[in-house]
């Protein structure tokens, strides 16, 4: 009966330590694709397309109202 018990707290540490790693390696994934993804300009950069030239491109840069645009 001890070596039963002594087996079943040795499968109780191993599947502890295999989930302690299956954690930490989740953790290390998730932490290089976040810093993967980061942007690497400053936060306050604005990049906008350029507006096309066409009537409402230019209204819309001249901040105008009432345009239409070709039909």
């Amino acid at each position: 009966m001890h070596k039963l018990s002594t087996i079943l707290v040795q499968d109780i540490l191993l599947r502890r330590r295999a989930n302690a790693v299956l954690i930490a390696a989740a953790v290390v994934f998730f932490a290089f694709i976040f810093v993967s993804c980061a942007s690497r300009g400053p936060a306050t950069e604005q990049r906008t397309a350029p507006l096309v030239d066409d009537p409402i491109g230019r209204a819309f840069a001249n901040r105008a109202s009432d345009v239409q645009g070709p039909r």
